[in-house]
């Protein structure tokens, strides 16, 4: 199975816990991020 590309809407600590963590073990993508406030989305895309 090809794997995943994922988009999170809000760039908080627990899209990182929950979202983007357990996608790198499973060997998913993030390919994009989105939050009201576009330089907060840009620091977590950073990371």
């Amino acid at each position: 199975m090809a794997p995943l590309k994922i988009g999170i809407f809000g760039a908080a600590r627990i899209a990182d816990d929950g979202i983007v963590d357990p996608s790198r073990v499973l060997g998913h993508r993030l390919v994009a991020v989105a939050a009201r406030d576009r330089s907060r989305a840009e620091a977590f895309a950073g990371r």
